[in-house]
């Protein structure tokens, strides 16, 4: 399996917006714990998830804050 399908996997198992542990991974993708760890180190400096103690979560994009009204007259 390829390093981009694993990661494709493994924001699947993230999405139900649960914390999935490092072991469970390397169960579900039939890979070792330490490929598992590799694979989340580098998805953790792109931005996709945060490692925690004893698992990973995937990170939730922000809503883009709504934009501010300007009040033209007092610009003037």
């Amino acid at each position: 399996m390829f390093e981009e399908e694993r990661h494709e996997q493994i924001v699947q198992l993230l999405k139900g917006g649960r914390m999935v542990s490092v072991g469970e991974i390397a169960k579900q993708l039939f890979v070792s714990e330490a490929t598992v760890r590799r694979d989340l180190e580098k998805m953790e400096k792109e931005g996709f998830l945060r490692r925690t103690h004893g698992g990973v979560v995937l990170v939730e994009e922000e809503e883009p804050a709504a934009p501010v009204p300007v009040d033209r007259y007092l610009l003037e």
